[in-house]
């Protein structure tokens, strides 16, 4: 679905670099703040320089927005959002250094940068590693 580019590796270790330390928001309306779909987004980009969040980011603050941006946008779940655009899911054994992870907790689904044998999530104090084969989908990026 996407290509990467020849310099993805170097563009997506500088991209987790830069926003290690940034702060959760809901649709990311502040400087240095990201959610999880804003923070794949980015990776996504500097992986392939294709924007996926232009038409999202900053169109809601709450999970409740969130929602109802979803619902609006005409896709039955999160899950349903990011299948459409990044094609079908497979099995999180199956990552790559770059992929799109995602795992079920608390009710909702989360998703994260595959680095390896760990992904990497945010958490409250900016990206928290989180054990590749216990996430519940992957999707492949290039």
């Amino acid at each position: 679905m996407f290509e990467r580019t020849t310099q993805w590796p170097d563009a997506l270790s500088t991209y987790l670099d830069r926003v290690s330390d940034y702060r959760f928001q809901w649709g990311a309306t502040k400087p240095d703040t990201h959610d999880c779909a804003t923070f794949v987004c980015g990776a996504i980009k500097a992986q392939t320089g294709v924007d996926l969040s232009e038409d999202f980011a900053g169109k809601y603050t709450s999970w409740i927005e969130a929602g109802k941006w979803l619902i609006e946008n005409g896709y039955r779940s999160f899950y349903d959002c990011v299948t459409q655009r990044l094609g079908e899911s497979v099995h999180a054994s199956q990552a790559r250094r770059g992929d799109i992870v995602g795992r079920q907790a608390n009710g909702r689904f989360y998703l994260g940068v595959c680095v390896g044998k760990f992904s990497y999530f945010l958490d409250d104090n900016g990206l928290a590693p989180w054990p590749t084969l216990d996430c519940d989908a992957c999707w492949r990026i290039g």
